[in-house]
Order: C-alpha cells, then sequence, then structure tokens
C-alpha cells in the first residue's frame, strides 16, 4: 500500500537518525467525508467498503490538540509510537448521521471492495486504543460531534 508505505519509510528514517521522537499514527480523517456535505436533495455515499464493518475516525482539529498536548508534555511521550482516533463507526452509521444532522436523506451505495487500502479496511483496519485515547486526550470528537460543528459552518 503506497500510501502507508511512504509513511513507514519516514518512520524508519526518523528512527535511522536516532533523534528523540514521537511518531503520530492518526486514523482515517472525519474531513475526507466533507467530499459528501453539500448534497442537495439526496445525498449518495459512494464508497469500496463493508457497509457494516466499523472504520476509526479522527477530526484533524484533534490531531493538532494532541500534537500540541505531545509537544506541552514530551518526556512523557518520547519514543512512543500512537495509533490516534476520536471515534469508530460502520459507513451506514456514518449515513444516519448525516442524515440526522442535516436533513437530506442518506444512503450509503458500497462498491466493490478493491484495491489493497480499502482492502485492509475491510479486513483489520486501524486498532487504535479508543478507550486509551480518551482518558489521555479527553474532549476527543466524535463524528456526530464534528459534523454538527460543521454543519453549522455551511
Amino acid at each position: 500500500m503506497e500510501h502507508f508505505e511512504s509513511k513507514a519509510a519516514i518512520e524508519s528514517y526518523i528512527r535511522a537518525l536516532g533523534l528523540p521522537a514521537t511518531i503520530l499514527r492518526p486514523v482515517f480523517f472525519m474531513d475526507n467525508l466533507l467530499h459528501y456535505a453539500d448534497a442537495a436533495g439526496e445525498r449518495v455515499m459512494e464508497l469500496p467498503v463493508l457497509p457494516d464493518r466499523p472504520m476509526q475516525l479522527i477530526a484533524t482539529d484533534d490531531i493538532g490538540r494532541i500534537a500540541a498536548h505531545v509537544i506541552d508534555h514530551r518526556d512523557d511521550y518520547l519514543g512512543r509510537e500512537l495509533e490516534i482516533a476520536g471515534d469508530e463507526l460502520t459507513f451506514s452509521q456514518v449515513a444516519g448521521i448525516y442524515e440526522k444532522l442535516t436533513g437530506v436523506p442518506t444512503h450509503l451505495v458500497p462498491l466493490p471492495v478493491e484495491g489493497r487500502m480499502f482492502e485492509w479496511f475491510a479486513e483489520s483496519g486501524y486498532q487504535a486504543d479508543l478507550a486509551e485515547l480518551r482518558d489521555h486526550f479527553p474532549g476527543l470528537l466524535t463524528f456526530q460531534n464534528w459534523l454538527g460543528g460543521q454543519v453549522s459552518k455551511m
């Protein structure tokens, strides 16, 4: 998966330098789903996913808040690698939240799962420890809270 291989290469390079570092690994960005925000009449979310397979998500604002916290508490995080997420939902649930918050009928149309990245999402996907993350970083946004903030800006 080229998308992830480039990130792994960067992490390897950082380790090879021998510099003290913390690696943050954000999961699927909630912001990627804004592609579906400006639907009129009906929202159709066509995605190569299994409708009932959960996907971990994170708001980019939360990535910034976590990074700032890690910088402010440097000694607690040096040498750690953290997969970070704020929510875990199926794309059927994402469609339901979109409909609930916008009032626009929303339908998920699952496309065939093709391509290694989407196959990985369907097989195992991200594995961040949401309970631990919520303990360490209170206030992480759920998709519903995040989308509610986005809808109010539209």
